[in-house]
């Protein structure tokens, strides 16, 4: 794992970490590979501290007027601990998993929602809707409704089969009004099709209104809602002629 002693260690060293740890899992040595994956971890803040004390002498020198080269960025330490741990949970080494998300969280208290992802996908899997369902929204929140936290629609529509109750919420449905537009329509899709699905009628405004107000943006998506609407209006009038001819 050492990768040699280039003066681009700080960025290059990951690639073969990751390939180590990965065949360590597919091998089934998770021992071997958690040893390995903590080992990264402190490798990546090591040198993500080297480039913050570079970066501020950098800017020192460049105040009093010399010129410093700024080393390209390495890894940043919470990316590595939830890259790590998104192979412990696809591997089902979930008590790993947690912990390199939790690291994560460690090292970027305001952000990380990726890790936040992983976490309230282990807290389903272990029978804990409400923390996947505090977990999920904090996604959504710090991650900024962007795309790498569409997965929390998922898992907060999985709590809520769990439960019984309702996950979503106005706020966190309000809120995809701050994302991209092309975000919004996969979020809308995602959200009507877990909705139907639950027979919760809420599916049919949130389609209707996203038809009308931002159809034209993306066709595909606005056929797929269409599809849904057509197949849920032809339910309902079979039911209708069932109950006529009962």
């Amino acid at each position: 794992m050492d990768g040699g002693n280039s003066m681009d260690q700080p960025v290059l060293w990951l690639r073969p970490a990751i390939g180590e740890i990965r065949s360590r899992l597919k091998d089934g040595q998770a021992t071997e590979a958690a040893g390995l994956a903590a080992a990264a971890v402190q490798r990546a803040s090591a040198f993500e501290q080297q480039y913050q004390q570079v970066v501020a002498q950098a800017n020192a020198t460049a105040a009093a007027g010399g010129q410093a080269t700024i080393p390209a960025q390495p890894p940043r330490t919470s990316v590595v601990a939830t890259r790590l741990g998104r192979f412990f949970l696809n591997a089902g080494e979930l008590a790993q998993a947690k912990t390199l998300f939790q690291q994560a969280l460690q090292f970027n208290p305001n952000g990380a929602a990726k890790a936040r992802l992983g976490l309230a996908e282990i807290a389903l899997r272990q029978d804990n809707p409400s923390d996947c369902v505090s977990r999920a929204g904090e996604a959504l929140l710090l991650g900024q409704y962007r795309a790498k936290t569409l997965p929390a629609w998922t898992l907060l529509l999985a709590a809520a089969r769990r439960t019984g109750t309702d996950t979503l919420g106005a706020g966190l449905l309000s809120g995809l009004a701050q994302t991209t537009a092309s975000v919004r329509a996969r979020a809308v899709l995602l959200l009507a099709r877990g909705l139907r699905s639950q027979n919760d009628p809420r599916w049919q405004p949130i389609a209707a209104n996203w038809l009308q107000q931002e159809g034209h943006t993306n066709p595909a998506i606005a056929a797929e809602l269409r599809k849904l609407k057509s197949t849920n209006s032809h339910r309902q009038q079979l039911h209708q002629e069932q109950r006529a001819t009962g």
